[in-house]
């Protein structure tokens, strides 16, 4: 880890911050580990960095410009990531509720699509991700969620809340 943060550090004498998610992303989950069997660590480390990094609008906006929430709902799917990053991804997509992000998450991100994927996957996280699903809804732009989608978001997070009840 060490050295990939000191590569960073060094690549260049200023750096653009909302591009910074991007730059760590491909260095920490999209490439391999400095040491063998170093590499859920790293990931690990790259999760717990974003989920105490995301705090405020500005924040958001950062990762949106990013795309890393695109970036880690696609490794959540893959075979290279295990049970505490999925569990951490889904603890950071609850925090970008938090500070606004949710609407992003529906609109840009596709994110109550992905959490059908994943319940329709027998995804152990099933509780975790139907309180998503309602967070995420709760704390949206309903006005433009609905206009967005027709209306099928509102009925998509019915369902998904109603099918764990």
């Amino acid at each position: 880890m060490f050295s990939k943060i000191n590569k960073f550090l060094t690549a260049a004498p200023a750096w653009d911050i909302d591009f910074l998610l991007r730059k760590l992303y491909r260095s920490i989950v999209g490439s391999e580990p400095d040491d063998d069997g170093a590499y859920h660590k790293e990931v690990e480390w790259f999760l717990d960095y974003l989920i105490d990094g995301l705090r405020t609008p500005r924040d958001m906006e950062s990762f949106r410009k990013s795309n890393v929430f695109e970036q880690l709902l696609s490794f959540y799917a893959s075979r290279s990531c295990n049970a505490p990053s999925k569990e951490k991804i889904v603890r950071l997509l609850l925090r970008a509720t938090s500070v606004g992000g949710s609407t992003t998450l529906i609109t840009r991100c596709g994110l109550v699509s992905w959490i059908q994927m994943c319940l329709s996957n027998q995804d152990p996280r099933q509780k975790m991700l139907r309180v998503l699903a309602t967070r995420v809804y709760e704390t949206c732009d309903q006005g433009r969620v609905a206009e967005w989608s027709n209306g099928a978001i509102e009925a998509a997070t019915r369902s998904l809340v109603k099918v764990g009840a």
